[in-house]
């Protein structure tokens, strides 16, 4: 797997909830489909919440960002309030360091669906 940056403040993740949707739509069961979106709208949290601290409002970027066709390294830049080209503009993230997130977070997620909770 390529380990090069790739294009940070949220945006790859709110990308990645967008890919989701093709992988629930072939789920049959319920409980699965409720799954993938709950995990759809964690992956939307890290943008929206970049954005309400820069003082814009969160969901109107990520819904711009999701009905958005321009390209893979096209984002939300905060500092600025623009939307451009994040990877020239260097906002960027570690893939290695995104995916190990995703992956230590679904580890404890799915430990924490056979807890009793009182």
């Amino acid at each position: 797997m390529n380990e090069d940056p790739m294009r940070g403040g949220g945006v790859a993740l709110l990308y990645a909830s967008k890919e989701l949707e093709s992988t629930k739509e072939t789920l049959t069961n319920f409980d699965q489909q409720i799954g993938v979106q709950i995990v759809q709208n964690a992956l939307k949290v890290p943008l929206k919440t970049i954005a309400d601290n820069a003082g814009v409002e969160g969901t109107v970027v990520v819904g711009n960002l999701l009905e958005s066709s321009s390209g893979d390294t096209f984002g939300y830049n905060a500092a600025t309030d623009t939307y451009e080209d994040l990877v020239a503009a260097g906002i960027i993230d570690p893939l290695k360091v995104v995916r190990t997130a995703l992956l230590d977070a679904a580890s404890v997620a799915s430990g924490m669906g056979g807890m009793d909770i009182y």
